[in-house]
C-alpha cells in the first residue's frame, strides 16, 4: 500500500531504511489496477502541461498544524507566472489535492507533463503519471522517500530541486524551475509546437 511519510510499512519503515518491492511487475499492476478502475486510460498525456501542487496546511496531513506552516510554499503563483511564458508550456495550473476527489486527481495527473511540488504525499501520484512524464520535488530531508518511489515507476523522470528553507520560493528557485521546465520541453521536443 502507499503509506504517508512518517508512518511505517513493510515498504517503509520508520527507520527510513527503503525495502524495495521484489517485483515491479505488481507495482506496475498496482498503478494499472486505479487507472483502469477509474477509466482513465484512454486520457492522453498532454505535453506543456504543467501542474504545481499547491498544499493546504490544515488539510495536507493529519499531524500538521495550521499555524506552523511546514512544507508550504506561500508564492507558487509566481513560478506559475514565471512558466507561463516558455515556449512549448500549453498551460500552468496550480491544484489543492485536498479539494479533489481521488478520481479528480487522477484524471488531472494522467494529463500531467510537468508536475511540480514540495516534498509531500501528492508526489505520490508519479505511480498514476503517465510514461516519459516529469516530477519537480523541492527537497526536504524526507525527499529520499520518492527518490526510491521513483525506482518503481522508472519511466518518469524525477528531479530534486534544491530545498526552500522556508515558505518563500526564492528568485533562483523559480530560476532553476524554469531551466528544468526548458529543458525537459526540449528535450521532448514540446518547444517546437505552439
Amino acid at each position: 500500500t502507499l503509506v504517508p511519510n512518517g508512518y511505517s510499512s513493510v515498504l517503509w519503515a520508520r527507520s527510513r531504511r527503503f525495502n524495495s518491492p521484489k517485483c515491479f511487475s505488481m507495482v506496475r499492476a498496482f498503478s494499472d489496477h486505479f487507472v483502469r478502475r477509474y477509466n482513465a486510460t484512454h486520457i492522453p498525456m498532454q505535453h506543456g502541461k504543467i501542474v504545481i501542487i499547491e498544499r493546504t496546511a490544515h488539510l495536507s496531513h493529519p499531524r500538521s498544524k495550521p499555524a506552523k506552516a511546514e512544507r508550504l510554499l506561500q508564492n507558487l503563483h509566481d513560478i506559475a507566472t514565471a512558466l507561463r511564458p516558455i515556449p512549448g508550456v500549453t498551460s500552468v495550473e496550480l491544484a489543492q489535492l485536498e479539494h479533489m476527489t481521488f478520481e479528480e486527481q487522477l484524471r488531472m495527473i494522467r494529463s500531467t507533463h510537468i508536475l511540480i511540488g514540495n516534498h509531500g504525499a501528492g508526489i505520490s501520484h508519479m505511480m498514476f503519471m503517465q510514461d516519459h512524464a516529469n516530477i519537480l520535488e523541492f527537497q526536504t530531508p524526507a525527499s529520499g522517500f520518492f527518490t526510491e518511489f521513483n525506482s518503481w515507476k522508472r519511466s518518469v523522470n524525477h528531479v530534486l530541486l534544491q530545498s526552500t528553507h522556508g515558505s518563500q520560493v526564492s528568485p533562483q528557485h523559480i530560476q532553476e524551475v524554469i531551466k528544468h521546465v526548458q529543458r525537459i520541453l526540449e528535450n521532448t521536443g514540446a518547444t517546437t509546437t505552439t
